[in-house]
């Protein structure tokens, strides 16, 4: 009973200090930790996730705004591994794989990594594998101790039970070998008398004896067993206070690390924004030395000098607005022409050739009236040609080309 009392102590301490494992719960706890953090360094207007205390990635997706619906894609293309692997993990490999094997994916954006330092925090303070039944398992020590213990007194109570059995015994047997020698004679009666009582006393003892070593073993044991539990949780404690200081150490050369990257984004940003203003000073000043050199060859040139450009036009209505106007010139509609050197303003007079002379005489009321003027305007149909003394001006406006100013004619 006690050699099964002390294999099951070391049995319990053994696989308490052997149990290790990521849970599929605890794997998705921290996937969706590294979530959370991922989308709310993609979005810097994502600070509504700080108030989210999501447990899976599916509750997670169920609170998220449309930008942050299309930044967890690229966070789930990403694979991760397979219970057969994590299930072999300890909280340092689930710590290292979540805070810095995946941010070493190409596809996370280089502005998110920063984020690795909130999931280590967050994840360091999880309870994973071994660390969860800690607790349970010191309890179960101490309670496998106690009823050795238990066991201990109840094997001492036996001691005692029986001792006086077997001194009754010998009391008896002594009896009994009196009565049936007592024809002996008095002196080998006295000395048997004096052997029994010897055996009597010598039985008593050694039993006893023997007991209470195995006892005082049984209790040593026991307290070697315990002080082992206490040292086994002083250890284990000392061992959770370092890794928490190393990991503090490693949040810190990371945190170190993501300033640097930053820093060196940053200076390459001001790189291009300097180079970029050095271009845009470059162009403006090419640009107003090209606005100098076309003003001064503007103003070199006189306005005779100036390209001009012929149009052709039919009459003016009452509105004084010429009702047709073309680049070339048309038998049909064609009675004036219109010269100009900016498209705006120009001067027109009567097309000198016989077919617009008959075009405008045939009816010379109606067509000439509202943009020629002459002294005789009412002829016998003796005249045959029409010239121009003085020529019009007129305006381009609204699309159409305006009479401002009425060209003197003459019949001959």
């Amino acid at each position: 009973m006690k050699l099964r009392i002390f294999l099951s102590l070391i049995v319990s301490v053994v696989v308490a200090s052997s149990a290790w494992g990521v849970t599929r719960e605890e794997m998705e706890q921290a996937r969706t930790i590294t979530a959370q953090a991922f989308l709310r360094y993609m979005n810097n207007g994502s600070d509504y996730l700080d108030k989210l205390d999501p447990v899976k990635v599916s509750d997670l997706k169920n609170s998220l705004k449309t930008k942050e619906k299309e930044n967890i894609k690229i966070f789930e293309s990403i694979e991760y591994p397979k219970i057969e692997v994590y299930s072999q993990w300890s909280k340092d490999d689930l710590l290292k794989y979540w805070g810095t094997d995946f941010w070493n994916d190409s596809r996370i954006p280089a502005h998110c990594k920063g984020a690795r330092v909130r999931v280590k925090s967050k994840i360091g303070a999880m309870n994973v594998g071994a660390e969860a039944i800690k607790s349970q398992e010191t309890t179960a020590t101490l309670a496998e101790a106690d009823n050795a213990a238990s066991e201990a007194q109840r094997v001492l109570d036996s001691i005692k039970m029986a001792d006086s059995i077997a001194a009754e015994e010998a009391i008896l047997e002594a009896s009994n070998d009196v009565v049936q020698e007592d024809f002996a004679s008095d002196s080998i009666a006295a000395e048997e008398s004096a052997i029994e009582e010897e055996e009597t006393v010598k039985s008593k003892n050694s039993p006893t004896l023997i007991y209470s070593l195995i006892l005082i073993v049984l209790v040593v044991i026991i307290a070697a067993l315990i002080v082992y539990a206490v040292k086994g949780i002083q250890k284990s404690g000392k061992q959770d206070v370092k890794r928490d200081k190393n990991d503090e150490i490693d949040s810190a050369d990371e945190e170190d690390d993501d300033n640097h990257i930053y820093k060196e984004t940053l200076d390459e940003k001001d790189r291009e924004i300097a180079s970029l203003k050095a271009e845009i000073d470059r162009l403006n000043n090419v640009i107003l030395r090209m606005n100098d050199r076309l003003s001064d060859a503007i103003s070199e040139i006189s306005p005779n000098q100036r390209p001009t450009r012929t149009i052709y036009l039919a009459y003016a209505n009452s509105k004084n607005v010429f009702v047709r106007a073309d680049s070339v010139y048309n038998e049909d509609y064609s009675i004036f022409k219109l010269v100009t050197s900016d498209g705006i303003t120009g001067s027109f007079s009567v097309i000198d050739n016989p077919i617009a002379n008959k075009l405008a005489l045939s009816l010379p009321i109606s067509i000439l009236k509202n943009s020629c003027q002459s002294e005789d305007m009412h002829h016998d149909n003796w005249c045959k040609q029409i010239i121009t003394e003085n020529a019009g001006t007129a305006i381009f406006e609204n699309g159409r080309w305006i009479v401002k100013r009425k060209a003197d004619i003459n019949f001959q």
